[in-house]
C-alpha cells in the first residue's frame, strides 16, 4: 500500500543506528550523494533490514542493491552487466550481496545518465521518455533534502532524516 507524500515540514530526523554501515560504505567509495540515495531508497537496509527480492518487481522494473537501482538502469549503464537484456534481470541479485559492486554500478549510472539520472532511478526507461513528472521531481527533492542533511555533518553518524516517498 502506498504511503502518502508528506511535505518538507513533516520531515523528521531519526536515529537510524547505521553509523558503522555508513562508514563501511564510505570506505568502499560511497560519497555523500550515495548515502543520501540509499537512505532515501532503503533507509532500513543500512541497519541490516532488507526489502523483498527485486522489490517485488520483475524484468527492467526489478530493483537491486543498496540503492534499489532498477534493472533497466543497471543493464544499460553498469559495465558488470553490459550486453544483458530485460530477461536477465535476476543477475542484478549480485548487487544485493556486493556493496562495492553496487557503489561502482551507482557511479557508472550517474556518469551514464547525467542529468537524467533521477528520472531513470525513479522510473527506469519510462523516466527517460517522461522525465518531468511530479513523482520524479518529488524524488529529486527528497534525495536533495537528505543530501543537504548529510552535508551538515551526518555522513558517518547514526542520524538521518526522511521524506515519505510513495512506493512504485
Amino acid at each position: 500500500m502506498a504511503t502518502p507524500l508528506m511535505s518538507r515540514q513533516d520531515s523528521n530526523q531519526f536515529n537510524c543506528g547505521c553509523a558503522s554501515r555508513k562508514q563501511f560504505l564510505v570506505n568502499l567509495g560511497a560519497n555523500a550523494f550515495d548515502i543520501a540515495v540509499t537512505l532515501t531508497e532503503t533507509g532500513s537496509a543500512l541497519n541490516g533490514k532488507t526489502y523483498p527480492y527485486g522489490d517485488g518487481k520483475k524484468g527492467d522494473s526489478a530493483n537491486f542493491g543498496l540503492f534499489k537501482n532498477n534493472w533497466y538502469a543497471i543493464r544499460t549503464a553498469c559495465s558488470q552487466f553490459a550486453g544483458q537484456g530485460p530477461d536477465d534481470w535476476n543477475n542484478g541479485d549480485a548487487l544485493n550481496h556486493d556493496s562495492a559492486a553496487a557503489i561502482k554500478c551507482q557511479h557508472e549510472q550517474r556518469d551514464h545518465f547525467g542529468s537524467s539520472w533521477f528520472a531513470v532511478q525513479r522510473n527506469g526507461q519510462s523516466g527517460v521518455e517522461n522525465p518531468a513528472t511530479a513523482d520524479i521531481e518529488h524524488y529529486h527533492s527528497c534525495v536533495s533534502h537528505m543530501l543537504a542533511y548529510i552535508n551538515q555533518g551526518h555522513l558517518e553518524d547514526d542520524m538521518a532524516t526522511y521524506d515519505t516517498m510513495t512506493s512504485i
